[in-house]
Formats: structure tokens, sequence, C-alpha cells
């Protein structure tokens, strides 16, 4: 475990140092330092915390517009959404979420909706409720509910059936804005359903 702890924080530096942007862009270098990342936290269950740290704080380091293409940047930051997604499933989900919930507003729209529509996909109910009061704090940010306009109408219902069911059995939970979000894209899929 000490030498994987160690790995990772190299990962973490390679993946978050300003001073390496430029190489850290590179969609093969940062594949390679990811599927690392991605094959320890497999590995070592015990240190998927450190995966997902290093995974949160290089999507979280935006760099400097000159330093990147955004082509380039849009895809580095879809193949750490692929991480995210793989350390959420692999119960690193409060971190995971809460990284997505802190860049809601910077991030690219499509990025977001992929990630919410590959979330949704992937659970299903009984949910703990640390888990649905992360996942509801993603889903009531503006920009997410920009994101699902555009969404499949299977991600929609998904959303939707995540509302529903935090409205009848937490009730608590459901905020002015989970239910615009729900209410809109009820209205959405009923437009859908009409034509």
């Amino acid at each position: 475990p000490v030498v994987v702890a160690g790995a990772l924080h190299w990962v973490r530096s390679n993946l978050v140092e300003p001073s390496l942007a430029k190489l850290r862009y590179k969609p093969e270098a940062v594949t390679e330092l990811i599927d690392l990342a991605d094959d320890l936290a497999d590995d070592h269950w015990q240190l998927r915390s450190h995966a997902a740290a290093a995974v949160t704080a290089a999507f979280e380091a935006t760099p400097a517009s000159e330093d990147v293409e955004a082509l380039t940047a849009v895809k580095v930051k879809q193949r750490l959404l692929d991480s995210l997604l793989h350390l959420l499933a692999r119960g690193e989900a409060l971190a995971v979420l809460a990284c997505m919930r802190r860049t809601a507003q910077s991030a690219d729209l499509a990025l977001m909706r992929y990630f919410v529509t590959e979330v949704v996909a992937m659970v299903a109910p009984p949910y703990a409720p640390d888990f649905l009061r992360a996942l509801l704090d993603l889903l009531a940010q503006p920009r997410v509910a920009e994101a699902l306009r555009a969404a499949e109408p299977r991600a929609q219902r998904a959303v939707v059936d995540v509302v529903g069911y935090t409205h009848q059995h937490m009730p608590s939970l459901v905020d002015d804005a989970l239910v615009l979000l729900h209410d809109g894209l009820i209205e959405r899929l009923s437009n859908v359903m009409q034509r």
C-alpha cells in the first residue's frame, strides 16, 4: 500500500501541477495517468479515496487558455469524467458528486449532461441518504438543469424518477429548484410523447 500511495501521489502531481499543464493536456499522456489511477483504485480498495482525490483535483484544475486548445481540454475532461464515473461505481460517490457540484457552474454543458446521464443510468433505489443528498445537490444546480434540457428522454425520465422517489420517501430533501427541474422535465417528456 505504501508504494501505491506514492504512485497515486505521483499521478496527482502530474495531473494537477500547473507547470505540467501542456504535458497533462495531451490526451495520450492523461489517459495513461488516469488508467494507472483507475487500476490502482481497483486493486487497492483502501486507497480509492486517494485515487478519487487525484482525479477530482485534476478535473477541477483548469489550465490557462494559452496552454491548451479548447477541443483538447474537452477531450481530457471527458476522460477524467470517465474515471470519475469509474470511481463513483467503486464506492467514491460522495467525493465524485462533491467535485461535480463544485464545478457545475463552469463545466461544459455536454460534459455535465454526459455525467448526469451516466450516473442516473447506473443507480437505483433504495438510495443511501448521503448519496441521495449529494446527487440532489448536484441536480439542483442551474447549469445541470440547463444541461438536462438537451438530454435523451430516457435520461430525463431517470432524473424525474430520482426526484419522484425522493419526494415520496424523503420529502425534506426536495427543494424548489428540484421541483422546477422535475416539472420542467415532465413537461419536456410529455411534449416528446405528443410528437
